[in-house]
């Protein structure tokens, strides 16, 4: 898309698919057998990780003689499993694939202030390095596959290694894909705010110092983090340098002076100008919710800190920017239907026709006396602004939902 700005999504995604298949038909042989290696030996970790030692050991049992013994017949399936475990790690696993299993294990420390995660996979690496040592003596030293044999009574059995696990490429595949097309949704959303940046600019100005302190993309180890920042912000903006400055004292005259055919029309006018201007309000408070001392940061906070175990605290993480995000999205969404309401209003008004739902005002003609002309065409304007913010709302909405499903 940097090569050529003007490439529709559509010419980006079919490009990347390409380049993606080519990618992976372009990797080598020697590399795909030992990627292959690899998974058939995280396989057997993961098989020897969870095999029942407990169990097995404790068949043994005091024989008569003195010694610990124990029946062969009766842990003949769990011996053949060790076997056909330890058969395959014959060829230990790379270096590359256990620094990455310990990185994967090690993601939550990274989180904690001063860990080095660098130092942690050397010394979890020089653990792993003895304890394959260990299968390697009682590889060397344990005749397994001969055990077994005596115990089948069967000279001439074969111990076969683990499943090759052939399907793996499938799987690397897949995963690949998917996180490519999330990269492709979270460019495409970017990609369309930049897009939409020019509208914005022409509504509300050149993007300004914000005072919502507590409404934050990423958040802090004090304050959740939002993803419906940009239409917060947009909606402040234009709440502050488009409602107030430009819109505000043409609604205010209709309010004070303006004759509506039919009362529910003014009531629902009342309304809609009302929810308008307790924005800035609701903004604010949000604000304060969202920080340390307000209730949302607070149990943001409390979640965080909260010594349980990592999958309960996380859920309880979740739990707590769930609600901020539920608040926040009120706030757009009653913002929104408002401006919505004040836009058609405005163009029942502006129209005249006595049948539609929202009609127009008797004094129509009258207000702001010779200056009629230009109050109606700039109520026009007004209408167009409204109807522009609330367009804008919804893009950027849609924006946030999009990147949130990708994060």
């Amino acid at each position: 898309s940097t090569n050529n700005p003007t490439a529709s999504d559509s010419d980006v995604r079919h490009a990347l698919s390409l380049a993606f298949d080519a990618a992976l038909t372009g990797i080598p042989e020697n590399q795909r057998r030992a990627m292959s290696a690899d998974v058939k030996n995280l396989y057997a970790l993961k098989k020897l990780s969870s095999f029942l030692f407990d169990r097995f050991l404790g068949a043994f049992q005091p024989s008569p003689s003195g010694r610990t013994e124990l029946s062969m017949y009766a842990a003949l399936d769990q011996l053949s499993s060790l076997c056909s475990i330890l058969l395959t790690m014959e060829r230990p696993p790379s270096v590359r694939l256990m620094e990455a299993i310990f990185a994967f294990s090690l993601n939550d420390e990274m989180q904690k202030p001063g860990f080095e995660l660098e130092v942690a996979v050397k010394k979890e690496m020089a653990s792993a390095e003895r304890a394959l040592d260990v299968i390697r003596e009682f590889n060397a030293n344990v005749p397994m596959q001969q055990l077994i044999k005596l115990a089948y009574e069967d000279p001439n059995l074969h111990t076969d290694q683990l499943p090759p696990g052939d399907d793996w490429f499938p799987v690397f595949k897949s995963y690949w894909r998917e996180r490519m097309d999330r990269n492709f949704q979270r460019f495409s959303t970017e990609r369309r705010i930049n897009q939409l940046e020019n509208d914005i600019v022409s509504l509300v100005g050149a993007e300004a110092q914000s005072d919502l302190h507590s409404v934050l993309e990423q958040g802090t180890e004090s304050i959740p983090p939002l993803r419906q920042v940009r239409v917060l912000r947009f909606i402040e903006a234009f709440f502050h340098k488009t409602f107030l400055q430009d819109i505000n004292r043409f609604l205010k005259l209709i309010l004070l002076e303006g004759e509506f055919y039919k009362r529910d029309n003014r009531l629902e006018f009342t309304d809609a100008y009302n929810t308008i201007l307790q924005v800035g309000d609701a903004l604010r408070a949000l604000d304060y919710r969202l920080s340390s001392e307000g209730e949302l940061g607070a149990t943001y906070v409390q979640a965080k800190k909260e010594l349980v175990a990592i999958q309960i605290r996380k859920r309880k993480v979740d739990s707590a920017v769930h609600a901020a995000e539920n608040e926040a999205e009120a706030i757009i969404t009653k913002t929104s239907e408002a401006m919505g309401r004040m836009q058609m209003i405005l163009k029942g008004i502006l129209a005249g026709e006595a049948r539609s739902r929202y009609d127009s005002l008797s004094n129509l003609s009258r207000l702001e006396g010779k200056a009629n002309k230009d109050f109606q065409r700039s109520l026009e304007v007004c209408k167009d602004k409204l109807e522009k913010a609330v367009f804008l709302i919804e893009e950027l909405s849609r924006a946030a939902l999009t990147a949130g499903d990708v994060s």
